[in-house]
């Protein structure tokens, strides 16, 4: 990705054909704002445009995820204070608890990625331009859904091919369905991107 990254991000990543969009729309979105379209007193993420997340690595996640999960079993264990006197009983009783374990929370690489763990920005179609948090709703109300740029930002989104995630308004998402970036999508297959 190029334009706003070095800002904030450190060399964020997304699948080619979303880095080439996204860059195409912070072109014309700099223009908006050299041309007056956009209101330069707002002070919301909208108008500092920059890129606080994209693409992240579902393999570094899943380990992290992992980890988390084998500690919190060996967390069990310790309060019910089981002692193991070699890996054999602790593998025995691993494998006895895990199997109900992850009837609750996944365990597999397959069954992470598909799950509530693991973020939308694992798909490299995401790109977050703001770092306020995912939980509050009343900044994302008065900071961004009431900014005067609101309107031109989803507009703008939009046109691109990007959709507004409402329940993070500054996280875009390239909706592959929309003509915009299905143009992108289709170019980017011809050419060999995906192989």
């Amino acid at each position: 990705l190029n334009g706003p990254i070095n800002q904030v991000a450190r060399n964020p990543r997304a699948l080619n054909f979303v880095a080439d969009v996204f860059n195409q729309m912070f072109d014309q979105f700099k223009k908006a704002q050299l041309t007056g379209k956009i209101n330069t007193r707002d002070e919301s993420a909208i108008a500092e445009f920059k890129i606080y997340k994209a693409y992240e690595s579902p393999n570094v996640l899943y380990r992290e995820y992992v980890n988390a999960q084998i500690e919190t079993i060996a967390g069990v264990a310790r309060a019910q204070k089981i002692v193991f006197e070699n890996f054999d009983q602790f593998f025995k009783y691993f494998a006895d608890n895990i199997l109900s374990y992850t009837k609750k929370v996944p365990f597999t690489l397959p069954a992470f990625m598909k799950s509530k763990y693991c973020p939308i920005t694992c798909t490299g179609l995401a790109i977050e331009l703001d770092d306020g948090g995912y939980t509050n709703d009343e900044a994302k109300w008065y900071n961004i859904i009431k900014s005067p740029n609101w309107d031109y930002y989803v507009n703008l989104c939009n046109s691109y091919g990007f959709m507004v995630d409402m329940s993070y308004p500054m996280r875009i998402v390239a909706d592959i369905d929309l003509l915009a970036m299905l143009e992108y999508v289709t170019w980017a297959s011809l050419a060999g991107i995906f192989t």
